[in-house]
């Protein structure tokens, strides 16, 4: 390997972990809906549902993007080891992914109800 090239398989390691993590969240949301829609009509459920799936595709595109940046940043700021960047990029962008994703089903589930 040349001298850059742990770095950029940290970076991409990072990314791929922070969506598959965002697309398991939105997974589990997506069944928590498909729950909570039993029992309403089709017609009423499914822009919901469709809204819900945009919804996921613009967080994993925040998570993607994000993550990166997050790396980034901390590998010009910090000193510390890809091994601490790294998780500590995946989690917050987790964290965050997982807090959009949670508000957003609420909000769909109350327009539901409403």
């Amino acid at each position: 390997m040349k001298g850059n090239e742990p770095m950029r398989v940290a970076g991409w390691m990072v990314i791929s972990l922070s969506v598959i993590g965002s697309l398991l969240v939105g997974m589990v949301g997506l069944f928590a809906l498909l729950v909570a829609f039993n029992g309403v009509s089709e017609a009423k459920a499914t822009p919901l549902l469709i809204a819900y799936l945009v919804l996921l595709l613009a967080v994993l595109g925040f998570t993607g993007w994000a993550s990166r940046w997050s790396f980034q940043t901390l590998t010009w700021r910090t000193r510390w080891s890809s091994w601490v960047r790294g998780p500590l990029a995946v989690v917050a962008v987790l964290f965050l992914a997982t807090l959009l994703l949670g508000i957003g089903l609420f909000v769909l589930v109350m327009l539901n109800v409403a």
